[in-house]
């Protein structure tokens, strides 16, 4: 078996392993090769700090893909996927990948490794226990109907735009930026303003009559993914909130509207989404290794 970094590997060549290793994962992960490209680029994959365990045929079957940025301040490479395909488990090939990367990550001057574990993916959760990792957040994934969301949120908002409140379609990334004091969390690497900016989401900011900002929120118009929605304090349990859902849910495509990493100790923000139709669908652990 080969073991390399992966910057001379077709994305196609990596789609195919990557379904075929999450195959008969806890949550279904079968994404087209268009969604999965746009996720490793929401995620600033970077091929050159990823790693990759190929055959003898030189296919591939097992892959650590990574992002890099910075991340409080500090140089980091953030775990994208990990996955190795049925034949291929426990024969060391993860354990294998995961020295290759913090190999390489420190000739890259890479000071943190940060992913993201589903909670009860134990056979995941040793293998970053083994290697050092420890826990810094957890995060719950929460998920809706559309059709559901436009039904819950249209008097509010409606009769909030009415009060003069407008939302504003497009905003830009450097709003987000500015306005990071409507957050009551630090967003998750996927959700960051990097990452944002990156995949080239959709933003738009909620003004008041004055034009002064009283929110924003950020989205992927293509699946419904929703990356950011802040409300400035004086403007919560109001209708801001609704009014900028209403607003993302309306310009989504596909029939479910999705919110990932969402802290689990923002109770607001827990009962906000359940008023609207949202349930929880999975929990993850956002996990750190410093690699100095």
């Amino acid at each position: 078996m080969n073991f390399k970094t992966l910057e001379n590997t077709p994305l196609e060549m990596l789609h195919g392993a990557y379904l075929e290793g999450f195959a008969d994962y806890r949550l279904p992960r079968s994404p087209s090769l268009l969604d999965f490209t746009s996720h490793l680029k929401r995620c600033h994959y970077t091929p050159e700090l990823s790693a990759g365990a190929f055959d003898d045929d030189g296919r591939p079957v097992g892959m650590i893909l990574n992002g890099s940025g910075v991340w409080n301040g500090r140089a980091a490479i953030f775990g994208t996927a990990t996955c190795v395909v049925p034949s291929a488990r426990k024969k060391g090939v993860a354990s294998a990948l995961a020295a290759l990367v913090k190999e390489t990550a420190k000739s890259f001057a890479v000071t943190d490794w940060v992913l993201e574990c589903l909670e009860g993916n134990t056979p995941a959760e040793r293998l970053y226990e083994s290697l050092g990792f420890i826990e810094k957040r957890r995060f719950i994934c929460w998920s809706a109907d559309r059709s559901r969301v436009l039904e819950l949120c249209r008097k509010a908002a409606t009769e909030y735009i009415a009060q003069g409140d407008r939302v504003i379609v497009p905003s830009s990334v450097q709003d987000i930026s500015r306005y990071a004091g409507f957050q009551d969390t630090q967003p998750s690497w996927q959700n960051s303003d990097m990452s944002i900016e990156a995949a080239g989401l959709a933003v738009a900011a909620l003004t008041d009559s004055s034009g002064r900002v009283t929110g924003f929120s950020a989205w992927d118009r293509s699946n419904g993914d929703v990356a950011r929605l802040a409300i400035s304090p004086l403007r919560r349990e109001k209708g801001a909130g609704s009014a900028l859902l209403f607003s993302m849910a309306e310009s989504s495509r596909g029939d479910r509207m999705r919110m990932l990493n969402i802290n689990e100790k923002n109770e607001a923000a827990a009962a906000f989404l359940q008023a609207r139709g949202f349930t929880e669908f999975a929990r993850q652990k956002e996990l750190s290794l410093n690699l100095e």
